[in-house]
């Protein structure tokens, strides 16, 4: 009658735990990073070995884990984080450029049309050859040269300002990445000093969630250890194992120096990150912005470089040589500036084609010549084309992959959840399962109880 009551009990305190586990899994069923629990019931042996049990027993409650779904989930998450980065910053930068009012690939709302202001420039050049001893027009072409000179200068500083801030966000985000992987390194020293088996599954839980936010920021590959703990390493380089976690830096590396993320020590190593977040901004940063700023450069020296050869070929309305007075001088978008003189003076723009005083008043010869360049294929004009399309390129190839590893993470996090997650149905199905069990525990004590009664009452 002992060894019923014994067994009864030990069935009615199993389900119990059972009931409470399904309870934990429907309210934490939308909870991040959760993964379905399922006690794991044993037999309790007899006594004396003699083979009958003893009633049954909860020896460890299980997740529902699988290591493959959940490193694959990990890695497509880093991709998307990584061309999402790109795609954000390469669309910040293609509306500095837009090509016209009427283009339907780019913003107008940011930043100066240079498109617009070249085509005017051109065409303020025609106007001097249409009237060359007329001063409105000359000051229109020195107007129209500033206010090129003056977005050339824009577009250069927005594409800085552009780069400051992905550079602040890359600092930003690997001291985020060095707290968390702080965090994994606390949490599998909690894991290890468990005792507590419902303890160590919401320490997992959790550990598995900093690892998936690892993973968006700079695409670590973690490795599950069979005691619930992670290994986690960046391109190759282990950066937490066990309770010991190194920290990550931002450092100049290679020739010439890119933006690199670097261990914390010394010697420094360099973590190739390659997926995450961090990953898209590096490439950004190193890759793409510098690319777009020398393509901005090389429309400024383009048009300085056409604009004051032509004019060299050219006269004064005295009949001095354009050589002489140079329209444009500096370096680079953010150093082109229109020369003081030739502010100073319309007239000294060489206009003319013809070095005798008395025609080169009336003549408009190298200023129709200078009108022509709006279609040179080597010009600024088709420099700055060139440079739009290239934006347009890479950010419509960003647009591209983003969706591409949208679906590929959202397939991935799907297999995942099909496996880890909690389906309610089934909790509810197995809920019954487990009432029915309790109740019949419940039963048997209830009549192994009577019984004795009974015997009690049959030898009183």
């Amino acid at each position: 009658m002992t060894q019923g009551l014994s067994i009864a009990a030990s069935s009615i305190a199993a389900e119990t735990t059972a009931i409470d586990t399904i309870a934990q899994n429907v309210a934490n069923a939308q909870t991040p990073g959760y993964v379905a629990e399922t006690p794991v019931l044993t037999t309790v042996p007899g006594p004396g070995g003699t083979g009958s049990g003893d009633g049954v027993e909860v020896s460890t409650i299980s997740q529902a884990t699988n290591a493959i779904l959940s490193t694959n989930t990990w890695q497509a998450q880093g991709a998307l984080s990584s061309v999402s980065a790109l795609q954000q910053t390469l669309r910040s930068a293609e509306t500095l450029f837009p090509i016209s009012a009427q283009s339907q690939t780019t913003s107008v709302t940011s930043g100066s049309n240079i498109s617009e202001e070249l085509s005017a420039f051109w065409n303020s050049w025609d106007s001097i050859a249409q009237s060359p001893s007329a001063s409105a027009p000359r000051i229109q072409t020195i107007d129209s040269a500033q206010s090129l000179v003056v977005s050339l200068r824009q577009a250069a500083s927005q594409l800085t300002e552009i780069t400051s801030n992905v550079n602040a966000e890359l600092s930003d985000q690997i001291s985020q990445v060095n707290t968390l992987l702080g965090k994994v390194a606390s949490l599998n020293q909690a894991i290890t000093q468990s005792v507590n088996p419902g303890n160590a599954n919401e320490l997992e839980d959790q550990l598995r969630q900093v690892v998936g936010t690892l993973a968006q920021l700079s695409g670590v590959s973690a490795r599950l250890q069979a005691d619930g703990t992670a290994t986690v390493s960046i391109g190759g380089v282990t950066v937490v194992q066990d309770a010991t976690a190194v920290s990550l830096t931002l450092a100049k590396q290679g020739t010439p120096p890119s933006n690199a993320i670097v261990l914390a020590t010394s010697p420094t190593v360099e973590v190739p990150a390659t997926t995450g977040s961090v990953a898209g901004l590096l490439s950004a940063v190193n890759r793409y912005l510098p690319a777009y700023r020398a393509e901005l450069d090389a429309v400024a020296t383009t048009l300085k470089n056409d604009v004051n050869a032509q004019l060299a070929k050219g006269y004064t309305a005295t009949g001095t040589s354009g050589a002489t007075h140079p329209l444009f001088v500096g370096t680079g978008a953010s150093g082109l500036s229109v020369a003081g003189p030739v502010v100073a003076d319309p007239t000294l723009l060489a206009a003319s084609g013809t070095p005798t005083p008395s025609a080169a008043v009336n003549n408009g010869a190298n200023a129709q010549a200078m009108a022509e360049l709006a279609t040179s294929p080597t010009g600024p004009d088709a420099t700055y084309r060139t440079l739009v399309q290239n934006i347009g390129t890479d950010t419509q190839s960003a647009n591209n992959q983003l969706a591409a590893a949208t679906a590929v993470a959202t397939q991935a996090k799907t297999a995942l959840q099909a496996v880890s997650g909690v389906d309610i149905t089934e909790q509810m199905t197995q809920l019954l399962t487990d009432q029915q069990n309790f109740e019949a525990s419940a039963k048997l004590v209830s009549i192994v109880s009577a019984t004795v009664q009974s015997l009690e009452q049959a030898i009183a």
